[in-house]
């Protein structure tokens, strides 16, 4: 479905079955964000919301004898469950349509920011010089997930400056929430810089 101009939610299908038109599933790897993602970002803070959000409730239903005070109780809670629902709403965004695509020619990027606002990134394959696996946190080791960064040749980027928009982050990819990090990183091993074609 095309929603605006640069919001479309078949865009990621589009951008990989090109790939593999152009360079063989073989020398095409997906890459996009675990469900732990989801679970962490989306399905735990519901949860607790809900756990916060009902006690309120009841309690505000015993005071609506008390009209003011019952009304500004309604009032917050309907401002803070509409900002709620919004960040829910840029997390699923993220889990679903972020994601990196690697052949044996580039890495290309793409992150859905808002409806309205979205980043491409794209590289090529042969300016890859490191790929760092990482985990931080206890919660990464429990679930399982990763970062993997890639980073490219900073000689070429600064001769590229100006494509990026002089954006400091450009010369280096960071996945989030990578499930098998390492399988990954191997992946791109051998497509980008192992049997480049």
């Amino acid at each position: 479905m095309k929603i605006f101009n640069n919001f479309d939610s078949k865009f990621k299908e589009k951008e990989y079955n090109e790939a593999i038109k152009n360079y063989w599933e073989e020398n095409v790897l997906l890459v996009q964000r675990c469900i732990a993602y989801l679970i962490i970002k989306w399905w735990i803070p519901l949860f607790l919301y809900i756990i916060l959000i009902i006690p309120i409730i009841i309690w505000a239903y015993f005071l609506k004898t008390y009209t003011y005070v019952f009304r500004s109780i309604v009032t917050v809670l309907s401002i803070f469950s509409l900002s709620v629902l919004y960040k829910f709403f840029l997390v699923y965004l993220d889990y679903k349509y972020d994601f990196s695509i690697f052949t044996c020619k580039r890495i290309f990027t793409y992150k859905q920011e808002w409806l309205l606002n979205s980043d491409f990134k794209d590289l090529p394959a042969e300016k890859i010089r490191s790929i760092v696996s990482s985990r931080n946190w206890l919660i990464w080791n429990i679930f399982g997930y990763w970062s993997v960064e890639i980073y490219t040749d900073w000689q070429w980027f600064m001769e590229n400056e100006d494509e990026y928009h002089e954006r400091s982050h450009a010369w280096k990819t960071k996945l989030t929430y990578v499930y098998r990090p390492n399988k990954i990183r191997q992946r791109i091993l051998r497509i980008c810089v192992i049997n480049p074609r």
